[in-house]
């Protein structure tokens, strides 16, 4: 049996069977919903495919996430073509009136832009259905990266995270692996790549009511309204995703029995956020999925019982395919014993390349402890004091406080502390400290929020931060 070494053609594959049975809905923000078969799919991309004649190194999909988009990618990627995501607001001019690009769009929602594109010398492509005679050749070896994220756009160079056909199957194949969900079980996915995963296992997915290009500002009711009246059993998001949900369902006092799979990814999931939503899920099983913008799955944590906060965060066992190191900057003290902590870096088939290299750092810092990886400071806010990090701190006094958010800076002989809370918790916060740094003096400032990196949310900006 051959080998398939392009995305997309492992997803028509997988989708294919049962032919009747519903693949994919994609609810629009009024409720209601369009559901596809594998064989409406397959339709589908084909229509689209016939109209790739000829290929281009990459194309741009002017179009909100829904249908048309997915069928695009996937004739693009089944074409060879690696699909270049670049949001709308990032068509600046300079980007515009760079190199020729081709652009995929639906000419009658957007004839001005069309034309304009055009004139400008770019290729444009949207659907017709008029017959070719001759069918495109699929590209089952694509040189070209599957998809592309172009991070920055200078002159006629850009910034992109590429991952390559292969990358993108072996992180499908070990997914697959470890969270091993119910074949007929429903899905709703939060992000692309977890829909074309899924896809690829031949699932279900039903895409939350969102507007996805303001997704952060999204209205929980919905979503939780989506997950029972859709009966989704499987779920997948961020920390400010389920923080958002959590607000609202633990207020209502309502519960969601029927989802069986919880996927947390990202990285800093408080052990009292887990914990909640065990509470709102109780029949799920939790997977937390530590991951960046370069590498999947990094490493997973099955959650089973709660884990010291003080430790950091807890995220699991490094997946063994990736090549794991800590790249060590000193030794800390955890769990009566010496072990050497440092910058996480990963190398493997799984990492998606950048400018041609494979080796990714995290931007993390972290240690390993019995086997499982814990995070305790970052890039941008790296300092320790007294042998504690500012994750460790920050972990430990959500769990010990009232506080909503907090962070945590550290020099070298004081301890800064922002935070937001619905009431003052200045002296729980001085005593929490005094237990473990006696001989440290705290400055603690109440917020009203607690700024944040607008790429993931729920990270909180330090450097925007007042601190000396």
């Amino acid at each position: 049996m051959t080998e398939i070494r392009n995305f997309a053609q492992l997803i028509l594959k997988r989708i294919k069977t049962p032919e009747n049975q519903i693949i994919l809905k994609f609810p629009a923000i009024t409720g209601d919903s369009d559901p596809y078969t594998g064989t409406d799919i397959v339709e589908e991309v084909m229509l689209r495919f016939k109209q790739l004649k000829r290929k281009s190194a990459d194309a741009i999909i002017l179009m909100d996430l829904g249908p048309d988009f997915l069928f695009w990618l996937l004739a693009a990627q089944l074409r060879g073509i690696s699909v270049a995501i670049l949001p709308r607001k990032q068509l600046s001019q300079a980007f515009l009136y760079g190199p020729r690009r081709t652009y995929i769009l639906s000419f009658h929602d957007k004839p001005l832009l069309a034309v304009y594109l055009m004139a400008l010398g770019h290729r444009v492509i949207w659907k017709n259905k008029r017959k070719n005679p001759k069918l495109p050749k699929l590209d089952e070896h694509p040189k070209n990266s599957a998809l592309k994220h172009i991070t920055a756009f200078k002159g006629k160079k850009e910034s992109a995270i590429s991952w390559d056909h292969d990358v993108l199957l072996e992180q499908h194949r070990i997914l697959d692996r470890a969270l091993n969900t119910t074949p007929t079980w429903i899905h709703s996915p939060l992000f692309l790549q977890g829909l074309l995963h899924q896809l690829a296992s031949g699932k279900c997915s039903v895409l939350p009511p969102i507007d996805w290009d303001e997704w952060p500002k999204f209205f929980p009711g919905d979503v939780l309204d989506h997950i029972e009246n859709e009966g989704i059993q499987s779920l997948s998001g961020t920390l400010h995703y389920f923080q958002q949900l959590l607000g609202v369902s633990l207020h209502a006092k309502h519960t969601f029995p029927g989802v069986e799979t919880l996927i947390l990814a990202g990285s800093l999931f408080p052990e009292y956020i887990i914990i909640d939503i065990k509470q709102c899920f109780p029949n799920a099983s939790i997977h937390l999925l530590y991951a960046t913008p370069r590498a999947l799955p990094i490493s997973i944590r099955h959650y089973k019982r709660k884990r010291n906060p003080l430790l950091g965060y807890c995220i699991g066992v490094p997946t063994p395919e990736m090549h794991l190191q800590i790249i060590e900057e000193g030794q800390i003290q955890v769990a009566k014993r010496q072990v050497p902590w440092g910058a996480i870096q990963v190398e493997g088939p799984m990492v998606a390349k950048s400018n041609g290299s494979q080796i990714a750092r995290t931007g993390d810092y972290g240690y390993l402890l019995e086997g499982e990886l814990y995070l305790i400071s970052s890039e941008s806010n790296k300092a320790g004091l007294d042998g504690y990090f500012p994750f460790q701190l920050e972990h430990y006094l959500h769990d010990t406080t009232e506080v909503l958010d907090i962070a945590i800076r550290l020099n070298e002989e004081k301890v800064w502390v922002f935070y937001s809370a619905n009431q003052p918790e200045e002296d729980a916060i001085q005593e929490k400290l005094k237990a473990i740094l006696p001989e440290r003096t705290c400055i603690i400032k109440q917020l009203h929020e607690l700024p944040k990196d607008k790429r993931f949310y729920s990270v909180t900006d330090y450097e925007a931060l007042g601190f000396s």
